[in-house]
C-alpha cells in the first residue's frame, strides 16, 4: 500500500510539474496540423463539368479563416507626415485580416448630434477593400463618455439604446462584428451615465440589454462582449447571459502584458476556464512590450521616455512567437489582436489614436520601420500558416491532393480560374470549376 501510495504522489506530482512547464514545440505543431488544416482531394472541372485530367494548376489561400487583427486607429490619425501614413496602412494590410474600429463615444460624438461619420466610414472601406474584416470598438463603454453626457440610469438607458441601434444600423452590411459592452463588471464603480446604468442594473443586465440592441439592430451581426478580468466572475457572467438565451457569440479576452508576460500555464487556464461554454473566444486586446515594463498603476497617462531598446526587441519577439504558435494551436480559440501597430504617439485631442499611454508595445517603432516580432508574425502568418502559391499538376481523375489551412481560396489553370473554402467541416473531396 505504501508503495502504491508513492506512484500515486509520483504520477500526480509529474503531471503537476508537465502543466507547469512550456508546451513542447512539436505539441503545439500537431495541434495546429490537426485543428487547422484539413486533407484535401479537389477535383478540377471546365463549364461542361467535364475534370480537366493532367493539366498544371495554382492553388493559393486568399484569406484564412482565423482572424489576426489589429486595431487600426492610426488610420487617417497622421496628419502631418503623409509617407508615414502610407506605410502604417501598407504595414498592416500586410500583415492582417481583421481590424478593430475605434467607436469611442467620446471621439465618435464629441459633439452632442454631431458625430465622427466619415472616418469610420472610410476605415471600414479601406479595410474591405484590402481584404480586413472590420469590427467596432466599443458600443457601451464607461471610460470615454463625452463631456456633454451627464444622464440618470433611466435616460442613459434610453440613450445608450438609441446609440448602439443608430451605429450598428448605420454600418450594417459594412461593419457587423462588433464589442457590445466592454468591461461591464468594472462599470459600477464609475460615477458617471453609464457607470451608474450599470450599477442600477448590474453587469449582466446591461451586457444582456448591449446583446438585444446590436441583435435587434442587425439579426447577423457578429457580437461580442469584451473584459480584461478573466476570473471566474466574466465567466459566471457569460454563463448567466447563455441561459437567459442572450449568449455573446464571441468571448473577448483582454491580454495586455505591460506588467508582466503571461506564462503558458497562464494562457491555458484562461482558455480553459471559457472554453466549456462552446463559444469561440477571441483575445481582443493584446500587448507586449518591447521595453522595460510598467511600474505604477496609471493606465491612463501619457509615460514619457518609455522607450523601445533593443534587447526589449528581441525580446518581444520571441514572446510573439510563443504565446501566438500556443493561441494558435488551441481549437476554441479564433482571433488574436494586438494592441497597437506602431509606438507612433499623437500628442493633443487626438492623443487615443497613438500608441496607448505612449507604450512601447508597438509591431512598428514611431518612425514605423518593423521590430522583429513584425517579422514574426509576417512569418508565422503569411508563411508558415498559409497554403500556396502550391504548382500541381491533377491526374487522370482531374485531381490534386494537398493539406491546406482553413481559409478562402483561388485556384488558375492557364488563363481559367475559380474560387472555393475549406472549412472545420469541409468533405475531405470535392470540386471546383474553372471558367
Amino acid at each position: 500500500m505504501h508503495k502504491f501510495r508513492i506512484l500515486i504522489f509520483i504520477l500526480f506530482f509529474s503531471g503537476f510539474i508537465s502543466n507547469l512547464l512550456p508546451v513542447s514545440k512539436e505539441e503545439i505543431d500537431a495541434r495546429i496540423i490537426k485543428y487547422r488544416t484539413r486533407e484535401i482531394t479537389l477535383t478540377v472541372k471546365n463549364q461542361k463539368g467535364i475534370p480537366e485530367s493532367l493539366s498544371e494548376v495554382v492553388i493559393e489561400e486568399t484569406n484564412q479563416k482565423f482572424l489576426f487583427g489589429c486595431n487600426i486607429f492610426l488610420w487617417g490619425g497622421i496628419t502631418n507626415n503623409h509617407e508615414m501614413q502610407k506605410l502604417y496602412r501598407e504595414y498592416f494590410a500586410s500583415l492582417f485580416n481583421y481590424a478593430t474600429l475605434p467607436l469611442y463615444w467620446g471621439s465618435y460624438e464629441p459633439e452632442k448630434g454631431k458625430k465622427d461619420d466619415s472616418l469610420i466610414s472610410n476605415i471600414a472601406l479601406w479595410c474591405r477593400s484590402s481584404g480586413i474584416w472590420p469590427k467596432g470598438h466599443p458600443l457601451v463603454w464607461h471610460y470615454f463618455d463625452p463631456y456633454w453626457a451627464d444622464y440618470d440610469s433611466k435616460t442613459a438607458d434610453d440613450v445608450l439604446e438609441k446609440r448602439v441601434s443608430d451605429i450598428v444600423g448605420k454600418y450594417k452590411g459594412l461593419i457587423d462584428t462588433f464589442d457590445a459592452i466592454n468591461e461591464s463588471l468594472d462599470g459600477p464603480k464609475h460615477d458617471n451615465s453609464v457607470g451608474r446604468w450599470e450599477k442600477e442594473i448590474g453587469p449582466i443586465e446591461a451586457s444582456r440589454r448591449a446583446i438585444s440592441w446590436v441583435r435587434d439592430a442587425n439579426p447577423n451581426a457578429m457580437i461580442l462582449i469584451n473584459d480584461y478580468n478573466t476570473t471566474t466572475a466574466y465567466a459566471s457572467q457569460i454563463n448567466v447571459l447563455k441561459e437567459l438565451g442572450f449568449p455573446p457569440d464571441a468571448i473577448g479576452i483582454q491580454s495586455h502584458m505591460h506588467q508582466g508576460v503571461w506564462s503558458d500555464e497562464q494562457i491555458l487556464d484562461i482558455v480553459d476556464r471559457f472554453s466549456h461554454y462552446n463559444i469561440p473566444i477571441h483575445f481582443t486586446e493584446m500587448t507586449i512590450l518591447s521595453g522595460h515594463l510598467k511600474d505604477d498603476n496609471d493606465w491612463f497617462s501619457y509615460h514619457p521616455g518609455w522607450n523601445t531598446t533593443p534587447g526589449g526587441e528581441r525580446y518581444q519577439a520571441e514572446q510573439v512567437e510563443r504565446i501566438y504558435r500556443l493561441l494558435f494551436s488551441l481549437p476554441s480559440v479564433e482571433a488574436i489582436t494586438w494592441w497597437d501597430l506602431s509606438d507612433y504617439y499623437n500628442s493633443g485631442a487626438d492623443a487615443w489614436m497613438g500608441a496607448w499611454m505612449g507604450a512601447p508595445a508597438g509591431l512598428l517603432r514611431k518612425d514605423m520601420t518593423p521590430k522583429p516580432a513584425y517579422n514574426v508574425l509576417h512569418r508565422l502568418i503569411r508563411e508558415e500558416w498559409n497554403t500556396g502559391p502550391l504548382k500541381l499538376t491533377t491526374d487522370s481523375n482531374g485531381s490534386v491532393f494537398f493539406r491546406g489551412f482553413i481559409g478562402a481560396y483561388k485556384i488558375q489553370m492557364g488563363a481559367m480560374s475559380g474560387a472555393f473554402k475549406i472549412t472545420e467541416d469541409t468533405n475531405n473531396k470535392f470540386s471546383v470549376i474553372v471558367r
